[in-house]
């Protein structure tokens, strides 16, 4: 009963907006009207019944078979142990997704390379209709391509070289509108530290909206995320969206990062479809949790005069007993000289920033990051909640000290 309770305050909330309904103007038929409002009141409250959901995404995929596979940045890199398994070298895009507002079909995907000239030559047909490529939008860590079309668009056709790719296309959804809205990618983070992790966000930084990219766990299924953080979140909407992509390696020079386009582009993603209506957006891992004074992020976004401010991060260690598993409430120690580690971000989705790329530790090519750094929130980088997928991270040495913070905020937030 707690869902349907928060949807009809919500409802409510809507109602009141609308002036033929609300009772505070002058109504010349009142038996009229009042049964027309709780028609109304009674239509929306279905469409704000919180709930969890399961968001299927609309790939292009070229097949591993073919003549045709993406570039590595340089060729070297193919030598580097663990890259050729981790190099997505084959997706054209992660989703398909209609921008009715701007007429046209929006592919979000790994860097182009050598696909864009192929791609530009191909033939393109949108429902049986030849289209042109108006634009490709060129990133840090991703690429759009932008195709003109009609008003309701439903399937595309894409003719390249040897290969045909077809997908339905995406409709963008306002479920998550006007709410603020948690991000995050995982694959295969205990349940448990999913559960801290969303619990935290909902309570104190007052998320109602979570986006959950499950970038192909095999120890549970999507059913059991959608559970997970109904527990830990009920009073949030929760959308759970499968996208079992290629990640991407670290490379043991620089460039170390930028072959991991699933990060950013799985970001986009959700900038086009899932977040453009909401209210703002925090782009957080599993294993960092925002502490705010006074406000929370997400307003103090709305406050900021850019709609964006970054959050400085600071790593936090734990010591769980021999055979436990760590948990974030866990992580209440710090070396004396504060480590820091790389920031993370909220935005307004409707700000200059907010409409432009989005990336892991910033928005727009990160270029005004320095100038919006918070004064009044940090990120706690709990250490041990990982899988280990990309270090070993265990520094639980003797010269480690409380943290006064990290004891007063974390230590609350375990789902049992």
């Amino acid at each position: 009963m707690g869902h349907w309770r928060q949807a009809f305050k919500h409802a409510s909330k809507i109602v009141r907006t609308l002036p033929e309904l609300n009772p505070r103007h002058k109504q010349s038929d009142a038996p009229r009207q009042a049964t027309s409002g709780r028609l109304v009141l009674f239509a929306i409250v279905g469409a704000c019944y919180v709930r969890p959901m399961l968001a299927q995404l609309n790939p292009l995929i070229l097949p591993e078979s073919g003549d045709l596979a993406r570039d590595p940045i340089r060729v070297a890199h193919l030598d580097v142990p663990g890259f050729t398994e981790a190099y997505d070298r084959h997706t054209l895009a992660y989703d398909v997704i209609h921008r009715p507002a701007d007429q046209a079909i929006v592919l979000v995907c790994p860097k182009l390379f050598n696909f864009a000239q192929p791609l530009r030559a191909a033939k393109i047909q949108v429902d049986g209709t030849n289209r042109k490529i108006a634009k490709i939008a060129r990133f840090r860590r991703y690429d759009e391509v932008w195709i003109s079309c009609g008003p309701a668009p439903e399937r595309i056709e894409i003719h390249l070289g040897a290969d045909t790719l077809s997908a339905a296309i995406s409709i963008p959804d306002a479920t998550l509108a006007g709410r603020d809205v948690v991000i995050a990618k995982s694959k295969d983070n205990a349940l448990d530290w999913i559960a801290d992790w969303a619990h935290h966000y909902a309570t104190l930084q007052r998320a109602t909206g979570f986006v959950f990219f499950d970038n192909g766990s095999t120890d549970y299924g999507p059913a059991d995320i959608e559970a997970t953080l109904t527990k830990a979140a009920p009073n949030a909407v929760h959308l759970v969206v499968p996208a079992n992509f290629r990640f991407g390696p670290t490379l043991p020079k620089v460039p170390k990062h930028l072959s991991k386009f699933f990060q950013a582009g799985i970001l986009n993603v959700a900038r086009h479809r899932f977040v453009g209506q909401s209210a703002g957006v925090v782009s957080v891992d599993i294993d960092e949790m925002i502490v705010s004074e006074q406000r929370t992020i997400f307003d103090e976004a709305r406050a900021a005069r850019l709609g964006y401010v970054t959050v400085p991060g600071f790593w936090r260690y734990a010591r769980p007993a021999a055979g436990q598993m760590p948990r974030h409430s866990d992580h209440v120690w710090r070396f004396p000289v504060d480590r820091g580690c790389q920031e993370k971000w909220a935005v307004t989705p409707n700000s200059f920033l907010g409409r432009g790329g989005w990336d892991v530790h910033g928005v727009r090519g990160y270029h005004a990051n320095k100038w919006v750094t918070s004064a009044t929130s940090i990120m706690l980088h709990c250490e041990r909640v990982t899988t280990g997928w990309k270090r070993k991270r265990q520094n639980d040495g003797p010269d480690l000290v409380p943290c006064p913070i990290a004891s007063r905020v974390l230590t609350g937030q375990k789902v049992e």
